[in-house]
């Protein structure tokens, strides 16, 4: 039960309470059928206590509503910064993959770079191997050929 259902519950227990003291409904209509022919009773009295009782009740009810307000908006605002949190924290994180991928796709670049510098410099060495032995090859064909 809210605290709004739980106010409404004591103030109708309250009324309740209240009625109880007060005569009954029927009691009531007789009286002030009695009160229009006698002077000796004072309605102003009655119907003074039955405006402030209306006024209490009102003001009851408005503070209730301004309570029930205020909770509202408070509960608005805590979701409104549960929602911004959310949203700095995806933020966060979709700039972070970002950063991940660019330093991955430059980690790739940089490897297929080095592998590439390696492939040439293994190919250079493959061609000066080749050059050197075909200049052995000719050269021990020229001391062959002497001999």
């Amino acid at each position: 039960m809210s605290s709004l259902e739980e106010r409404r519950e004591a103030r109708r227990r309250r009324r309740g309470a209240d009625d109880e003291d007060a005569p009954a409904e029927e009691d009531t209509s007789s009286r002030k059928g009695r009160r229009r022919g006698t002077e000796d009773e004072t309605p102003t009295e009655d119907s003074s206590a039955a405006d402030d009782s209306r006024a209490r009740e009102e003001e009851e009810r408005r503070r209730e509503e301004e309570a029930a307000e205020a909770e509202r908006q408070r509960q608005e605002a805590e979701r409104k910064r549960r929602q911004d949190e959310e949203r700095r924290q995806q933020e966060e994180k979709r700039r972070k993959q970002e950063e991940d991928e660019r330093r991955k796709a430059h980690e790739q670049e940089e490897r297929e770079r080095m592998e590439a510098e390696e492939e040439a410099r293994v190919k250079a060495e493959e061609e000066e191997e080749k050059k050197k032995k075909k200049g052995k090859r000719k050269g021990l064909g020229g001391l062959s050929a002497e001999k």
